[in-house]
């Protein structure tokens, strides 16, 4: 998963929706990226090796630098913590100081008392970062990178050391996933997903008015054009399958599987298109914006909100699930 900040201050929620499916007590905080050969220098890491001798299955392991960011520093130097939600103590400090002022009349021994914060000191973990090529092609690489330690979901510290794991991770190539140690489990999830750039939504009962104040936060406001798309949504032509939720390029685009295999993508942001995809909707969404708009393709329609929006929307949809 992509995430475009470098720190968190709590676990992404897209990484505990994950958390929860894995059923298995052991996890590791890792991903698998696709990197594209002749593109490799926008990568924030630089310790993967020369193309030509990368081996399927042969890893590559890695300290990262501390120029990485505060994660990667704490990781090798460790650090000391002032504790603020304790009272303050008192510290003694014995210092030898001039008698009279001057050094010619001897000195004597002064002792200095002042309140200062507790601390704790954070011993550096020094965890490497392992890159384990899985598929090569000509063109690109697909690799698996991880954190070398494993987690345990009943550690008292679990929490703590995934945050620090799942920031770690991050600050160095900016995708961070939760693994199971069971490939077996990691490919049904993947089965689940179906791309890394989309949240699967079952139907149920819950207000699509609510789920989208939830995706958009105040980014999300009640208009005209809103009400129009959330009375689509809510009430389709055909049954739907499940809803969508964008979380990669698509982030700000909300959707529905029609059973049919029709797929709809909606931005609830005024002055943006409706895009609907008759089939390789996984491969296509994972364009971005501006390449749909230039793709000449009979597998995707691109309908701007003017006043007939819908009724073009509800003709494609219909064409579709006829043919």
């Amino acid at each position: 998963m992509h995430f475009k900040q470098n720190n968190f201050s709590k676990v992404p929620k897209k990484l505990t929706v994950r958390l929860n499916k894995i059923q298995n007590n052991n996890l590791i905080v890792g991903s698998e990226i696709t990197l594209k050969k002749n593109n490799l220098d926008i990568y924030p890491f630089t310790e993967l090796p020369k193309l030509d001798n990368l081996h399927i299955g042969v890893p590559t392991t890695f300290l990262p630098k501390i120029t990485q960011g505060k994660y990667s520093k704490r990781n090798t130097l460790g650090r000391t913590i002032k504790l603020k939600n304790i009272d303050k103590i008192e510290k003694s400090w014995a210092i030898e100081g001039p008698n009279f002022g001057d050094y010619s009349n001897g000195t004597h021994i002064a002792i200095i008392t002042k309140l200062i914060w507790q601390t704790k000191t954070e011993f550096p973990k020094n965890l490497s970062i392992t890159m384990i090529p899985i598929t090569i092609s000509d063109e690109q690489v697909t690799i698996r990178i991880q954190i070398d330690a494993p987690l345990n979901k009943n550690s008292k510290t679990f929490y703590e050391d995934l945050l620090f794991f799942i920031n770690l991770l991050n600050e160095n190539i900016h995708d961070v996933d939760i693994l199971s140690v069971n490939e077996e489990e990691n490919a049904n999830l993947a089965l689940e997903t179906e791309t890394v750039d989309w949240e699967l939504l079952p139907i149920g009962d819950r207000n699509l008015k609510t789920i989208l104040r939830t995706k958009f936060g105040k980014n999300f406001h009640n208009n005209s054009k809103n009400d129009d798309s959330i009375s689509f949504f809510s009430n389709p032509k055909l049954p739907i399958d499940h809803y969508i939720s964008g979380t990669g390029s698509f982030e700000r685009y909300f959707g529905m599987c029609f059973q049919n295999g029709i797929v709809v993508l909606e931005d609830f942001h005024y002055g943006n298109a409706t895009y609907v995809f008759n089939k390789n909707w996984e491969e296509l969404s994972k364009m971005s914006r501006t390449e749909l708009m230039h793709l000449n393709s009979s597998d995707i329609e691109r309908i701007t909100h003017n006043k007939n929006w819908k009724v073009r929307l509800n003709y494609i949809i219909n064409s579709s699930s006829q043919n």
